[in-house]
């Protein structure tokens, strides 16, 4: 008998009354406002001043050696060979501290040449 009481509770069905529910918060709807309103400052206000922004760039250079860019279909091994030579040289000039000397003064950033080039990446096309 103690079993159904507890059954009888459970099933018993349970109203809202949407007037009032949206009564409340339309009373409170200027607090409400006024909340979201100081959250979104302080967020913007922390990510403005206490973020670090960090920048990221990718850049992709194919390097063909032929003399004539309409022969592209008779590519030979030793083309490719020497076209990826010269992109492995083009990936060390990237990265050498006269290119990354001479962009760090061209920029406004307030870093050193080994703080930049720990950043900067450059490969050739894998053999």
């Amino acid at each position: 008998m103690d079993t159904q009481k507890k059954v009888s509770r459970i099933v018993e069905p349970f109203t809202i009354d949407l007037r009032s529910l949206f009564g409340a918060l339309f009373k409170n709807i200027f607090l409400i406002l006024l909340s979201a309103v100081l959250f979104a400052g302080a967020a913007f206000w922390y990510s403005a001043n206490m973020t670090v922004p960090t920048y990221t760039s990718s850049f992709a250079a194919y390097v063909v050696n032929v003399k004539d860019p309409i022969s592209l279909e008779s590519l030979s091994g030793s083309d490719t060979t020497a076209a990826q030579s010269l992109a492995l040289t083009y990936a060390k000039i990237i990265s050498s501290r006269t290119i990354v000397e001479a962009a760090l003064k061209r920029s406004t950033l307030d870093c050193s040449y080994d703080q930049i080039r720990s950043s900067v990446t450059s490969s050739g096309i894998p053999r």
